[in-house]
C-alpha cells in the first residue's frame, strides 16, 4: 500500500541502512541467490490447523535481501467429484493450468489471488465472486502470511493467472503452501518463479510492493543495480530413444533435463503420448534424478509419438516415435508334396480384424490376405513355390505399425 511521504532525514536513514560496501560494489560482487522454479501442489500444505511448506526455496535467502515471487496457476480447493453435484457459483475453468500428479482433476476456480468459481450453488450471504481471497500463503522467516501482490489487491484474476509479490529474506528457505481447512482433496499447482529483487522492479506502480520506499526513484537508488535476470533457459532431449516395440512388449524412453536455475530433482517433467491418429495426452509425471535424468517404461497398443514436456512453459524435447511393430506366429517349417499347393496359417499381433499379410518369395509376392477378428490368417502357397525356399510373411508397415516379418521354411519331399 502507499506509505505516507517521509522527509529527508527518514529517507536518508533508510539509505544508511544499506551497508555502504553493498551500494558501492559491483553488479559482479554481489552475490545473489540463483534464480528458482519451484512447482507447490494445492494440496502439500496441509491443513490450515497444521499447515507446513507444501514446497521451499532450494536456498536460503540472504538476510534483508528482496526476493521476488512470480506465482502462475490455478487449482481447486473441492474434490474433482464434487464439481456439478451441488450447482456451480461463477465461471471455473476446465482444467488447472498445472495439474497435480495424480488423477481425479477437474474444475478449478481459483488462482493465487482470486477466487472466480465454487463448487456449489452461489449463495446470497456471501460476497459475490470473483473476489479477492489470496491463499497463496509465503514464509519467509516470519510465518505464513499472503503479502500484496504488486498492483493488487486482485478481486478479478488476470487472463494468464500470474501475480507477482516482494518478501524479505531472513537467512532461512522461503517456504509456500495454499490456504485450506481441507487441503486434501485439493488439486492443481501454482509455478513460482524466485528471484532477487533488482532496480527494474521499482518500474511503474511495483515499488509500492517493497513497502519501504517514498518512490520509484528512492526505490531504484537502494536496490542492486544488477539487471533482472530471467530464468535460465531449460532444455529436455531424450537418449538414444529406441525406435520400435514389439506388441505386447514395454520400451524405456529415457531423457535428459537440464539448464535451470532450480535443482532439477524439485522440476516436475511430463511425458506427452500421441498414438497414430489420435490426440496429444500426458501420458506420466516424471521427477529428474540429481543428475537430471528421466525414465519412463511404455507399453503402446500402436506406433505412437512422445515428447518431454517442462510444465508451465514452452520447453520441449523434441518428438521421437516409436514403431510398433506386429508380432506374427506362423510355423517354422511348411512340409509340401511336390506339385502341390498349400496353406501357410498364422496369427497377427495385435489382433485386429483387416490386417494386410502378405506371402514373399525372394522379390516375388506369392500371395496376399486379411485377418479375421481374432487376427488369423491363410496365406494360399502355389504349386509352382520352389522345392525348398524360404517364405517371408510380411505385415507391411501403417500409420498405426511397424513392418513384421517372420520367415518359413518351405519343403517339398521327393516322391
Amino acid at each position: 500500500m502507499p506509505r505516507t511521504p517521509v522527509t529527508a532525514v527518514v529517507a536518508a536513514l533508510l539509505l544508511a541502512s544499506f551497508p555502504a560496501a553493498d551500494a558501492a560494489a559491483t553488479p559482479a560482487e554481489r552475490t545473489a541467490p540463483a534464480v528458482e522454479a519451484v512447482l507447490l501442489d494445492a494440496a502439500a500444505g496441509g491443513d490450515d490447523d497444521a499447515g507446513r511448506a507444501g514446497a521451499l526455496t532450494r536456498q536460503a535467502w540472504p538476510s534483508g535481501t528482496y526476493a521476488v515471487v512470480e506465482a502462475q496457476g490455478t487449482f481447486s480447493r473441492w474434490a474433482g467429484a464434487v464439481w456439478g453435484t451441488r450447482g456451480v457459483c461463477g465461471v471455473p475453468e476446465p482444467s488447472p493450468a498445472f495439474p497435480s500428479a495424480g488423477g481425479g482433476q477437474g474444475l478449478v476456480g481459483q488462482d493465487a489471488e482470486v477466487e472466480f468459481a465454487q463448487s456449489y450453488a452461489c449463495d446470497a450471504d456471501d460476497a459475490p465472486l470473483p473476489r479477492h481471497l489470496g491463499d497463496l500463503l509465503i514464509d519467509a522467516g516470519g510465518g505464513f502470511t499472503h503479502p500484496q501482490a504488486v498492483g493488487g489487491p486482485y478481486s478479478t484474476p488476470r487472463p494468464d493467472h500470474r501475480y507477482t509479490y516482494v518478501v524479505v529474506g531472513t537467512g532461512k528457505r522461503i517456504a509456500f503452501r495454499v490456504r485450506d481447512v481441507n487441503a486434501g482433496d485439493n488439486y492443481g499447482r501454482l509455478r513460482l518463479v524466485v528471484r532477487t529483487a533488482s532496480r527494474a522492479d521499482c518500474a511503474g506502480e511495483g515499488w509500492r510492493a517493497f513497502g519501504e520506499f517514498v518512490d520509484e526513484a528512492q526505490c531504484a537508488a537502494l536496490l542492486p543495480g544488477t539487471s533482472r535476470r530471467p530464468a535460465p533457459a531449460a532444455t529436455l532431449r531424450f537418449d538414444s530413444p529406441p525406435a520400435a516395440v514389439r506388441t505386447g512388449g514395454t520400451a524405456v524412453l529415457r531423457g535428459f533435463f537440464s539448464g535451470t536455475g532450480a535443482p532439477v530433482t524439485t522440476v516436475d517433467v511430463e511425458l506427452w503420448s500421441r498414438p497414430a491418429a489420435g490426440r496429444w495426452s500426458r501420458t506420466a509425471v516424471l521427477r529428474p534424478t540429481a543428475a537430471g535424468r528421466v525414465a519412463a517404461g511404455v507399453k503402446p497398443r500402436v506406433t505412437t509419438a512422445y515428447q518431454l514436456r517442462l510444465p508451465g512453459s514452452t520447453t520441449r524435447s523434441a518428438v521421437t516415435t516409436l514403431q510398433l511393430t506386429p508380432r506374427i506366429v506362423v510355423p517354422a517349417r511348411l512340409a509340401l508334396a511336390s506339385g502341390r499347393s498349400g496353406t501357410v496359417r498364422g496369427t497377427v499381433e495385435p489382433r485386429r480384424r483387416g490386417l494386410r499379410v502378405e506371402l514373399w518369395s525372394g522379390r516375388r509376392r506369392q500371395a496376399t490376405a486379411r485377418t479375421g477378428p481374432a487376427g488369423g490368417f491363410a496365406l494360399r502357397v502355389p504349386a509352382g513355390t520352389a522345392r525348398r525356399a524360404t517364405l517371408d510373411v510380411v505385415v507391411p508397415r501403417t500409420a498405426a505399425l511397424g513392418r513384421g516379418v517372420r520367415h518359413v521354411v518351405l519343403t517339398r519331399p521327393r516322391a
